[in-house]
């Protein structure tokens, strides 16, 4: 199990949150257990986003469980460094040292 500091941010907490609750939505016949489920987790990610903080390690537990049984992914796919998303033009800005006519201003000898 990750520490608090390693595992992420609240906002990271909210985002899971959010994607297991949009599967639990779109889901088409719920139990009541489910129901109740996605009710919790709403109720935790009010609570987040009301008062921050994080989720206690029985809820990420929790949490952890319903992602693998909805399969929710849980890592981002980092598209661009891997050169799958065109950049697209951005036009480079060159620093002052890159300048044409930049004169590095020199100090004099320390003692």
């Amino acid at each position: 199990m990750k520490s608090a500091d390693e595992r992420g941010s609240t906002s990271d907490d909210i985002a899971r949150l959010d994607a297991v609750l949009k599967k639990l939505d779109g889901c088409e016949s719920l139990t009541s257990a489910a129901v109740r489920e996605a009710e919790a987790f709403a109720s935790m990610r009010i609570d987040l986003k009301m008062r921050g903080g994080r989720l206690s390690e029985k809820q990420l537990k929790w949490l952890q469980a319903a992602e693998a049984r909805l399969d929710v992914a849980t890592t981002s796919l980092n598209l661009v460094s891997r050169g799958l998303v065109p950049l697209g033009n951005h036009k480079r800005v060159k620093l002052p040292h890159e300048q044409p006519g930049y004169v590095k201003v020199l100090k004099p000898p320390g003692r």
